[in-house]
């Protein structure tokens, strides 16, 4: 069953998204739809390590948040789309998003959560019959016909706004959705050979394809934020870890040897800040460890009991790896 919280909507069914969109009023016109991932929050954060996985409401709420302290209305988007394939509704569609600039002027913007750059998250069967079905309802209720004018991802625009037409490595602004979207990835060719035939597929006939029944356990390479975090030591500290995703023996012992406090710069600093933006909090990834950051290592270490000194040490890496 939908439920509303803080004003947001949660859908547990493609059915149940189709009647809301059926009835959605829209007063500004729409032209066409954004292709989004979030990067960060990707899988590690919604299948957590104790068995659960993250409320998709309590996201929502989160991401508002992180968009009022960017300094926009509310939150950035107009839907998100799970792992488990259900749905949020964020941003009154009524309103421009902030998604693409330069390309949000009558546009819906969606955000598929997790990380699809190739050798990140692999794309659970639910999740993309949802982003089909997705794309394929708002098609219809906006009467669009998938094509490059009409649904455009993110890496196809360079970070001044400027249209590529196609994902470029070296001009585009963003990865979005991703390089291996769908196992697929983000190219014109991947887009018009794969990703809009399914959507026009799922228009004709209200089907999505079918799948091998998804992997449950944990991926053998490890969680994802061990394997940044274990880059990221090597790197920075030239520690030599087995980047294998898996937080042991010798992982925890340079963490405990490399702790972050305020002054320290770099990408360790930076893989806390983006950490800790994943959590609700307000802070830019800039590298710098100021008084923003500080602050928010604080707030968190008091809402997970940690001692609140504003270190990021052993125990505040333990949390943010275990959450």
């Amino acid at each position: 069953m939908s439920e509303t919280r803080s004003g947001f909507t949660r859908f547990d069914t493609i059915s149940e998204f189709e009647s809301y969109i059926k009835n959605l009023k829209i007063t500004r016109k729409v032209n066409g739809l954004q292709v989004h991932h979030m990067a960060l929050p990707n899988y590690d954060c919604f299948y957590k390590s104790n068995g659960n996985t993250e409320d998709e409401l309590t996201r929502t709420i989160n991401l508002n948040s992180y968009g009022k302290s960017m300094g926009w209305a509310c939150i950035a988007q107009h839907f998100n789309i799970f792992p488990n394939g259900k749905i949020t509704t964020g941003r009154d569609i009524n309103k421009t998003p902030v998604g693409i600039t330069g390309w949000n002027t009558n546009k819906i913007c969606i955000e598929i959560y997790g990380d699809f750059d190739k050798n990140k998250d692999t794309m659970k069967v639910s999740q993309k019959e949802a982003i089909i079905a997705v794309y394929g309802i708002l098609c219809e209720k906006l009467n669009l016909t998938p094509s490059t004018s009409t649904i455009r991802p993110h890496a196809w625009f360079t970070s001044g706004g400027t249209y590529l037409g196609d994902y470029s490595t070296s001009k585009s602004r963003k990865t979005c959705p991703g390089t291996n979207f769908m196992g697929f990835g983000n190219s014109k060719n991947a887009f018009v050979n794969n990703f809009y035939p399914l959507i026009k597929n799922y228009m004709s006939n209200r089907n999505t394809p079918k799948e091998e029944p998804e992997q449950t356990e944990q991926p053998k390479e490890g969680k994802y934020i061990v394997r940044y975090l274990q880059t990221t030591l090597n790197n920075v500290y030239k520690c030599k870890l087995v980047v294998d995703g898996l937080y042991g023996p010798a992982t925890k012992s340079a963490v405990k040897k490399h702790y972050l406090k305020i002054g320290n710069k770099g990408d360790h600093v930076v893989w806390l800040q983006k950490a800790l933006i994943n959590r609700g909090h307000g802070i830019e990834a800039d590298g710098s460890f100021g008084s923003k950051t500080k602050a928010a290592v604080i707030a968190y270490q008091k809402s997970r009991g940690l001692s609140a000194d504003g270190y990021a040490g052993y125990d505040t890496h333990s949390a943010i790896i275990n959450d």
